[in-house]
């Protein structure tokens, strides 16, 4: 702590020189309005879905420092707040932030990103910590060419998994019949290769591979039981291990009409039964100013899963993020002025769930539907 003190001022003295000398471009923009959500407790059951209001404000904050020609820093802040209604445990808020730094050394630009995003309620039940950074490496093979390489780490941090710090006068924790402090967290390295091809101006093509391992801090479950395992019935007590890699092809058109697409697999390999799935992600996006200053925006995602264990006895993590589902979505702008738009969007989101036995009653199977649709109409102002 001494060291960093006596560091800091100096520290401080070199950022401010630095950012003296570079060229500063920032933005701000956020939106405000209410909506409505049909499921905001994102319950698995169609007769405990309960529609309910709520006030939302977005803001984005966007940073950009270059330094001469050869250096480039950016940064980026997302906030997100819900205030429902009447289910006021889901009242939540949502923080995302991006920082990269890049340097050309003419054909070669090498840099390096990092990324957060957590999610808090107050409920608590679906709380999240999702972080990651990596070095990168841009090639320029052809003209048209480019080719990425990209190497670092990631990590996962899930609470409501957490049994909370031992209690002295409990008894002992069985991993049978109780998660194991931090089970879903995780942390393990990353990379990926992409290609990029941009035959004109306005068209480009990506071809990207990647894999991660994905070391856990909880236990493996053992074959044909949601338990965990616990030495018991000679089955060793193991942490779990995942493999998860797969690739993504996609499109992307700059015109009158802005459009992209494409397809993504990922596959993920573990050592716990009922968490190894198949993932295939086809997607499309398509925006485009109108006359009367009008502008919209559509966008599609269907997604299948397998699942190779036949069960999957964490699909609550699915619905953490609406990006990790199926879903369909319009937004509909009109501009009042260069600075101040009105917004209406719609939004729909599924989940498709494997037919398996409850755990609590083998006789009865879990809901294998999941819906939600959202709806917003706001006030944005851009800075």
């Amino acid at each position: 702590m001494r060291a960093l003190s006596a560091i800091a001022p100096l520290l401080g003295v070199l950022l401010s020189a630095a950012a003296a000398q570079a060229a500063v471009q920032g933005s701000l923009t956020a939106s405000l309005g209410p909506g409505l959500d049909t499921n905001p407790s994102r319950t698995v059951a169609n007769d405990a879905s309960t529609l309910d209001g709520y006030l939302g404000l977005a803001a984005t904050g966007k940073l950009k420092l270059t330094f001469g020609e050869g250096q480039q820093a950016t940064g980026r802040y997302d906030v997100g707040l819900r205030k429902f209604f009447l289910t006021n445990r889901e009242d939540l808020a949502v923080q995302q932030a991006a920082l990269d730094w890049a340097m050309s050394l003419g054909r070669v630009v090498v840099g390096a990103e990092a990324s957060g995003k957590w999610w808090a309620s107050v409920s608590g039940s679906r709380d999240y910590a999702d972080l990651g950074g990596d070095l990168f490496l841009d090639v320029a093979l052809a003209r048209q060419v480019s080719l990425r390489v990209l190497a670092g780490a990631h990590g996962f941090v899930y609470p409501p998994a957490h049994l909370g710090p031992p209690d002295p006068a409990a008894p002992p924790v069985d991993p049978k019949t109780a998660d194991a402090d931090g089970a879903y967290d995780w942390v393990g390295p990353q990379g990926s290769l992409a290609l990029r091809w941009q035959p004109a101006r306005r068209h480009t093509a990506t071809l990207a591979l990647f894999g991660a391992l994905p070391y856990y801090n909880g236990f493996s479950r053992y074959e044909g039981s949601s338990e965990f395992a616990n030495g018991a019935d000679g089955y060793p007590v193991v942490r779990r291990r995942d493999a998860q890699f797969g690739g993504q092809v996609s499109y992307g058109y700059r015109g009158p009409v802005a459009v992209q697409a494409g397809y993504s697999y990922v596959r993920i390999n573990s050592t716990s039964y009922g968490e190894a799935s198949e993932r295939h992600r086809l997607w499309a996006a398509a925006s485009a100013k109108l006359p009367l200053r009008l502008y919209a925006s559509l966008l599609a995602a269907y997604q299948f899963i397998g699942y190779p264990d036949g069960v999957f006895l964490s699909w609550d993590l699915q619905l953490l993020d609406d990006e990790s589902q199926s879903s369909v979505g319009a937004k509909l702008g009109f501009a009042v002025t260069d600075e101040i738009d009105l917004e209406a969007r719609y939004a729909s989101y599924w989940f498709e769930l494997p037919k398996v036995a409850a755990p609590s009653d083998p006789s009865a199977t879990l809901p294998t539907t999941w819906w939600r649709h959202t709806a917003f109409l706001g006030v944005t102002l851009r800075l």
